[in-house]
């Protein structure tokens, strides 16, 4: 299976305003997300979010992985 791409989602939803995949592709995780708002960002923007507790996060520039715990527990 292909990984996902979400550029290149992003890219044909502000072009062509549709997206459609004939890929299949394996549930691995499910949560519910609200898009607010579709636009571009400027390419040094920095955009984080905290994942949850027991997610694993690899660090791509440093090919490192880590399981996240929050400090405290």
């Amino acid at each position: 299976m292909r990984p996902f791409d979400g550029d290149h989602l992003v890219d044909e939803l502000l072009t062509k305003r549709i997206y459609y995949d004939t890929e299949k592709y394996e549930l691995a995780t499910e949560r519910e997300w609200h898009v607010l708002k579709l636009e571009k960002v400027s390419p040094d923007h920095v955009t984080w979010f905290d994942p949850p507790d027991g997610a694993g996060m690899r660090t791509v520039e440093t090919n490192s992985y880590r399981i996240r715990r929050q400090v405290g527990r």
